[in-house]
């Protein structure tokens, strides 16, 4: 069965449920018929999405499905020059683009395929994992892969058809497209999208307007939204999940502060990964917040060293998968595939431990790792420090080479009430002495992308 079929078995269920944003909006039964319709122009190319609105995002991601034409996803927000690198390596032969207007299909190389070097049977994504510096790379998401990632998503986020799903972030970003979009359709949840640049007062505002019941952010995101939310009361939200960067204490506190009568989840994933792999039930959430969870159902998580060997519960080493969701692998980069699939194992590049009941606590990304005097410091670790400090907003610990030490450990914080000697005493009295930073920067606020990362 294709993963459109598949889909729409679920769909047709809930024939006149909404998908909308501020303007426009179009119900599941349209959403079938028009990509049925319009699908028919795109199949066997490989198609770009590029979209100002997410919903007609959301609209073109559906043909694509439909006539079994791999999607890569664009953005406004990556800027002329990052798009044209993802389109030249992807070789893509269409855009479906609304930016004047209407969303139409243009051809790009008079829509001729090029000679194919990667195997595409079967892939119905392809999701850039890069930054906007660098080359990108693209990860193959095969429909196989993306129905498993579905029912291991469902077997916790139990969404029906009096469900309303706001989904902020952009639909490039896997956690929203298959965490989110895709998941509110097997489920038949009302599905909103509020448009344009992070606005915590337009969410607030429109998850009391729509009534919203499940939400889906960063922990920035929720920080900055906590701000607004708390002088509501009676919130709708009876679901929200947190996941895309180091959740700290005090954010933690926070949500369960101002979600008092939701079931918070703290999920992770990666988009090579399909991208859910595990979840902390909201039962272990005011004890366990720093530790997303168990791997899912039919996902297994081993941590490792550096010849892959499993490490003592407990101890801290790079956390590998075996999952029916991961990638197919990069397009066209066979040794960027074989550097990250080793005998079998996704090597996600994250460091972790692995408590004795099996739950999951991600340290850093294993790039991101300060090692100074021969030892392994972890940046989240002296985060979460600096965040639960009165004055601090934000704050991140990174490491700078240094001759002698191997790393100087360095911080940026947003403290706009405080000097960086008052930090940095702070840091002194409250960290051991390893972890003690060398410098500290007062910054008006840390920069984040368009998914609050």
């Amino acid at each position: 069965m294709s993963l459109f079929n598949w889909l729409c078995r679920y769909m047709a269920h809930f024939p006149n449920q909404i998908i909308k944003n501020e303007n426009n909006s179009i119900s599941y039964d349209e959403l079938i018929y028009e990509a049925e319709n319009k699908g028919r122009l795109i199949s066997r190319c490989k198609v770009g999405i590029y979209c100002k609105s997410e919903l007609n995002t959301a609209r073109a991601v559906m043909r694509c499905i439909f006539a079994e034409a791999p999607a890569v996803l664009l953005s406004p927000r990556y800027g002329e020059k990052h798009c044209r690198r993802i389109i030249e390596q992807m070789q893509i032969n269409y855009i479906i683009t609304d930016i004047s207007g209407d969303i139409e299909l243009r051809k790009i190389n008079n829509g001729k395929l090029e000679e194919e070097h990667a195997d595409l049977t079967n892939v119905s994504l392809i999701l850039s994992t890069s930054g906007t510096t660098g080359a990108p790379k693209g990860s193959m998401l095969t429909s196989y892969g993306i129905t498993a990632n579905l029912m291991a998503i469902h077997s916790y986020l139990k969404l029906c058809a009096n469900d309303s799903i706001l989904i902020a972030r952009p639909l490039y970003h896997s956690a929203a497209l298959i965490g989110e979009f895709l998941t509110a359709l097997i489920n038949g949840a009302e599905v909103n999208f509020i448009e344009g640049a992070f606005n915590p007062p337009a969410i607030v505002k429109e998850i009391i307007s729509s009534e919203i019941t499940t939400f889906c952010s960063t922990p920035t995101m929720f920080h900055h939204i906590s701000h607004f939310a708390k002088r509501i009361k009676n919130l709708p939200l009876k679901t929200v999940s947190v996941s895309g960067e180091c959740l700290t204490r005090t954010v933690a506190e926070e949500m369960q502060n101002i979600f008092k009568s939701a079931k918070i989840y703290h999920v992770y994933g990666l988009t090579e990964a399909g991208p859910r792999v595990s979840c902390l039930p909201p039962e272990e959430f005011s004890e366990h917040s720093e530790s997303v969870g168990y791997a899912l159902p039919g996902i297994f998580a081993k941590i490792a060293d550096e010849s892959g060997n499993e490490m003592p519960r407990g101890e801290s080493g790079e956390l590998l998968l075996l999952t029916p969701s991961a990638m197919k692998g990069y397009y066209n980069q066979p040794a960027e595939t074989e550097n990250v699939f080793r005998n079998g194992w996704l090597h996600t590049g994250d460091i972790a431990k692995m408590d004795e009941h099996g739950r999951i606590t991600v340290l850093c990304r294993k790039d991101d790792m300060i090692i100074r005097g021969g030892i392994n410091i972890y940046p989240r670790e002296i985060e979460n420090v600096l965040c639960s400090i009165s004055g601090v907003d934000d704050a991140v610990a990174y490491g700078e080479r240094d001759a002698l030490a191997g790393e100087k450990i360095r911080i940026k914080a947003a403290a706009p009430s405080m000097t960086a000697s008052d930090l940095l005493k702070k840091c002194r009295a409250l960290l051991p002495p390893y972890q003690w930073p060398d410098s500290v920067e007062i910054v008006d606020k840390l920069p984040r992308n368009s998914s609050g990362k």
